[in-house]
């Protein structure tokens, strides 16, 4: 029964299910190190030279009385195109299956330092936007945008944010960490990378597959059970 429950402890604090905190340092060391701490994940570049870091979190708070938001469906692509001076990303996120009663989320895309938002859109089935003003912070050494996302019941919206990163140069390698939000279940992800001539970049994701697209053009698929 002891190994079943440290079993079950590490997974749901593998899949963002509980956080663990310590005042003692050297354990809260180890659980920073795991990814168990709830805390915002730093650089994973090891050698700054020609390898950039990126990062994405989206955390999500229901300004509803009722749950509604848990019980909807989402999806999450993310295209990150890195032939020009700047990294460009595209996040699209997909509300469906709206059932219990409308959303309304204050949603926050935690970034890495000095990303410039473009824009951030809310479209409906039928192509209408809606543009969103985005509130601009800086937390945890992250740039935070924030936006408050209605979506009526039984309706269907996309949001779309487009953003900019700096990115080294002369580039030989990309690492991009998506961090989960705590408590949130499992979502269906999908990441496509366009880059140069360099080595396969690598995305940091729970049961990620890749597949080569086209020459230049990679795609992972995950359903973000962890970091």
């Amino acid at each position: 029964r002891v190994i079943e429950l440290a079993k079950t402890l590490g997974e749901n604090l593998n899949r963002k299910h509980i956080a663990v905190y310590s005042k003692y340092s050297k354990l809260e060391g180890v659980l920073k190190e795991a990814g168990w701490d709830g805390g915002v994940r730093g650089a994973t570049c090891i050698n700054a030279l020609e390898c950039t870091d990126d990062y994405l979190q989206v955390v999500e708070s229901n300004l509803n009385l009722a749950k509604n938001s848990f019980n909807a469906k989402r999806e999450y692509k993310l295209e990150v195109d890195l032939m020009g001076e700047k990294a460009a990303h595209k996040l699209t996120v997909s509300y469906s299956r709206v059932l219990t009663g409308p959303i309304k989320d204050y949603l926050r895309i935690y970034l890495p330092a000095g990303a410039e938002a473009v824009s951030a859109v809310l479209l409906n089935k039928t192509g209408v936007q809606a543009k969103l003003e985005l509130d601009q912070d800086t937390e945890w050494g992250k740039a935070v945008y924030g936006a408050v996302v209605e979506v009526p019941k039984n309706e269907t919206r996309e949001l779309i944010v487009v953003w900019n990163t700096n990115k080294e140069a002369v580039l030989t390698q990309y690492n991009l960490v998506w961090q989960k939000q705590i408590g949130q279940r499992d979502l269906p992800a999908s990441i496509t990378i366009k880059y140069p001539n360099i080595k396969r970049p690598l995305v940091f994701g729970a049961k990620k597959r890749s597949e080569l697209t086209k020459k230049g053009q990679i795609r992972y698929t995950t359903d973000l059970t962890q970091d």
